[in-house]
């Protein structure tokens, strides 16, 4: 875990393989993080739900539980917004080609949801490096 100084935002930083046992503490530290510097409950959960929809694509779909693959994460609490990147060593993706679950031939997958989870959830998403980065990023509601 590698957290900023006061001066700048406050910062989580964690690399781990792509194994399934490594799921839950990411997002359990990863919600320990966010709780202590947002005072918004439900601002909270979003960060969370998000962390642990990218970090499972990412290991799953990207790397395919690969334990010789890593999965970094990294969130940045600014004043107006918090930002969550996830990246992974596969081979990138199209995300315009995910179908979409709400589709009725899609309705009964068992994936599929994630992405269209986070596009819904966040204010701002992107994809970087070849398309093996997701970045999301909430606005923080004004205080």
């Amino acid at each position: 875990m590698d957290t900023a100084s006061d001066s700048a935002p406050p910062r989580l930083y964690i690399e781990v393989t792509s194994s399934f046992e490594n799921l839950e503490p990411v997002i359990d530290e990863s919600q320990t993080f966010v709780a202590a510097h947002l005072d918004d409950d439900d601002l909270t959960y979003q960060v969370v739900l998000l962390v642990s929809e990218a970090v499972t694509n990412a290991m799953k779909h990207g790397n395919r539980f690969d334990d010789g693959k890593q999965v970094r994460l990294e969130i940045v609490i600014r004043e107006d917004r918090v930002i969550v990147c996830v990246q992974d060593e596969g081979q990138g993706f199209d995300p315009e080609a995910i179908e979409n679950p709400l589709d009725e031939s899609n309705l009964m997958r068992e994936s599929g949801r994630g992405l269209f989870l986070m596009k819904r959830m966040a204010d701002v998403v992107t994809y970087d490096r070849d398309r093996r980065e997701l970045c999301l990023e909430l606005v923080r509601p004004e205080r």
